[in-house]
């Protein structure tokens, strides 16, 4: 999350994303025994045979193409035309919040419902003047993409005083915190925790269940502790006498350029690490020159979120970057709508936005010339459409 890579809580690819990771996909390309892990070729125990059964069947079955599920009931949009919305956002001009204002506005506008903009930069102070700006502009709704309640709790609260509902947008698991006392009437994410607990299912099938990985973290950022907790529980609950988080490093937002590059060049002296799992893609800018520079041939990567340059870099190379969990933008742009609409017109707000995941390696790679939003393989904008009378 360097600050046009991630809206905290979301990886977000920057211009220099592209450029890195391409030379860092050559060099690796050009490694002569190539990246793959080879599994132990010796006896495994009871219990990884068993880990590596149900990690393959969860892998298998996030592979799947995904289905549109209506995550509430149908319900009239009419009340909510004519209202206007304020959207404060972490940071924009990212592909992650360029996703989420395209879609929002191309599923709110038709529906007669403003969109204001505005761009916090990663300040709790800047976005609190525009929850001001929201309130005395009298607006019906503050989405608040990615900035942490805590850092701007007064705003929230004034918020609500004013009688203005605030949207909490991908800051924690689905229904892990209920912020409805200081004014958040909603919440909308991804299951950041079931993300990396299938990135942990993909390292246990593809290392017969030995698995000792690196794995990054931001506490700066509301999801990182779920992502974690998914990515340990899951090494815990399938094969805990032979898989586990080795080291966890700790790469705030602002700091990702500087920090993942050294962590990630300290992980790979270690000659036990097999795994690098940062929690969000665009560490992978950093991390796989690192594997280039270091000739560890013998370490993979696999990660959260899927982003495009993510998932060229796996297209390209899949021995280095072996699997990404797909966090879809447009999906969520279209859920965040969903949620909105229900806010705006006084119906229940729904526990669990319902944002699929699914997972890709070199085997079920999509087009990556056609729209993000297909990738799923769902069509869910129908899907939204028909919910919206």
């Amino acid at each position: 999350m360097n600050k046009k890579s991630l809206v905290k809580g979301r990886g977000l690819g920057m211009s220099v994303w592209g450029l890195t990771l391409a030379a860092g996909l050559v060099a690796l390309s050009a490694c002569g025994n190539g990246t793959s892990v080879k599994a132990a070729d010796s006896s495994l125990t009871s219990e990884q045979v068993a880990a590596v059964k149900t990690a393959t069947d969860r892998v298998n079955e996030a592979k799947k193409p995904v289905t549109f599920v209506a995550p509430g009931p149908k319900f009239s949009t009419a009340s909510a035309k004519g209202k206007k919305v304020f959207f404060v956002a972490n940071f924009i001009g990212s592909p992650f919040t360029d996703a989420l204002v395209a879609g929002l506005k191309e599923a709110l506008e038709p529906r007669g419902v403003q969109v204001e903009v505005r761009d916090a930069g990663a300040s709790p102070a800047k976005a609190a003047t525009y929850f001001d700006q929201a309130i005395s502009q009298k607006a019906d709704a503050i989405l608040n993409l990615a900035i942490s309640t805590d850092a701007i709790k007064a705003s929230v609260e004034s918020a609500k005083a004013a009688g203005i509902p605030v949207v909490q947008m991908f800051n924690a698991d689905p229904g892990a915190k209920d912020e409805t006392s200081i004014g958040v009437a909603a919440q909308v994410s991804f299951g950041y925790g079931r993300g990396m607990a299938l990135v942990g299912d993909y390292a246990i099938m593809a290392s017969a269940a030995n698995v000792n990985a690196a794995a990054w973290e931001s506490t700066d950022v509301g999801t990182s502790g779920a992502a974690v907790n998914g990515l340990k529980s899951e090494f815990a609950q399938l094969c805990p006498k032979t898989c586990n988080v080795d080291t966890l490093y700790d790469a705030q937002a602002a700091v990702w350029a500087q920090r993942v590059p050294s962590q990630a060049s300290a992980a790979l002296k270690n000659s036990k690490i097999n795994w690098l799992l940062p929690l969000y893609d665009s560490h992978l800018t950093w991390i796989l020159p690192q594997i280039v520079a270091s000739s560890r041939n013998d370490v993979r990567t696999a990660s959260f979120n899927g982003n495009l340059a993510a998932m060229q870099a796996m297209q390209k190379d899949p021995n280095s970057t072996a699997a990404l969990v797909h966090s879809p933008l447009a999906w969520a742009a279209w859920a965040t709508a969903d949620q909105t609409l229900r806010v705006l017109t006084g119906m229940a707000p729904l526990a669990d936005t319902k944002i699929p995941l699914r997972l890709f390696d070199k085997s079920n790679i999509p087009d990556l010339n056609a729209p993000e939003s297909t990738w799923e393989g769902a069509d869910f904008k129908s899907g939204y459409s028909a919910l919206w009378l």
